[in-house]
């Protein structure tokens, strides 16, 4: 199995950190697949199979992942020029809550995170179906500002985590089986 690696990753500093900016989370980053959730401001946003999170509290959200320990990577993104917090929120509210829930072959997690970076950054959206492929238009771009982790330390190599790379199966696997749950 290939890898992906992300560099220069740092320790969460602190968690008021996460309150300002934009931050694309990997959560359970060294699971196949992980999940992927947007936040700004402090405010979170996501798609799972219960449907869209619009305006999750951070706080509340960080409490969980500290709680259950979960490994998760926060790449900040760089603020675009000329466009509002406000604007950012509704953006990513329209997005978001364009999809019903993560279904196979409609959307999944990075589906709204890709739709807004499109909008937002005007990355190329082409071929984008998995994290791997959007993290490196944004490194490309220079969008990229910081990337910090919680509970990876053991999972660095200095300041490197690399990634077991997963395939578009792989998610509608995961997909169809937490359907396959909630009906049994």
């Amino acid at each position: 199995m290939s890898t992906f690696e992300i560099a220069n990753i740092k320790p969460l500093p602190n968690d008021e950190l996460l309150n300002f900016g934009i931050y694309l989370h990997i959560v359970n980053a060294t699971t196949i697949p992980p999940h992927l959730v947007l936040s700004i401001n402090g405010k979170v946003f996501s798609l799972s199979t219960k449907g869209p999170v619009l305006d999750g509290n951070m706080e509340q959200n960080l409490r969980f992942l500290k709680y259950k320990k979960v490994k998760t990577l926060f790449v900040k993104l760089k603020l675009p020029p000329l466009v509002t917090q406000e604007e950012l929120l509704h953006k990513i509210r329209m997005i978001t809550s364009a999809y019903p829930r993560v279904d196979v072959g409609v959307a999944t997690c990075l589906t709204p995170i890709k739709d807004f970076c499109k909008e937002i950054y005007e990355t190329d959206a082409s071929g984008v179906q998995l994290i791997f492929d959007l993290l490196p238009r944004l490194s490309d771009k220079e969008l990229v500002e910081d990337v910090f982790h919680l509970h990876l330390a053991e999972d660095l190599n200095g300041d490197v985590l690399l990634m077991d790379r997963y395939s578009v199966f792989e998610v509608n696997e995961c997909i169809y089986s937490s359907y396959e749950l909630k009906r049994a």
